[in-house]
């Protein structure tokens, strides 16, 4: 999954270390929650602070708007998240362009997994 792959190296903790290519039986585990977890996200959220100086963070939220993960904006390599994302269906340009321009408290849906409709 493109997208998430600056989430990858957690192994490494945050260091950039990848992991082995086949996983240990010992990380057998960690392997089957990362994929729940890429199959759950949703949406990718930027929350604005009213404080400039507290930074603002990333919220990966499931389809039902819960948070699976928040992370700091210093944390994540934004850069290359953005090189990536912008590629990717459901990704909104104007939305990160509101986020960035923002000066008060406030939460911006930059990207949005198109998710399969039933057919009634």
């Amino acid at each position: 999954m493109k997208l998430l792959d600056w989430l990858h190296p957690w192994d490494g903790m945050g260091q950039g270390v990848r992991a082995p290519a086949r996983p240990s039986s010992r990380l057998g585990w960690f392997r089957d929650d990362q994929r729940k977890l890429y199959r759950a996200i949703a949406r990718v959220i930027i929350e604005t602070p009213e404080d400039p100086a507290e930074g603002m963070r990333w919220l990966l939220t499931d389809a039902e708007g819960r948070i699976l993960l928040i992370l700091p904006g210093s944390s994540v390599p934004a850069a290359a998240m953005l090189r990536q994302m912008r590629h990717v269906p459901g990704f909104s340009r104007h939305a990160l362009r509101r986020a960035m321009l923002a000066d008060r408290r406030g939460r911006y849906t930059i990207w949005r997994r198109d998710l399969p409709t039933c057919a009634a």
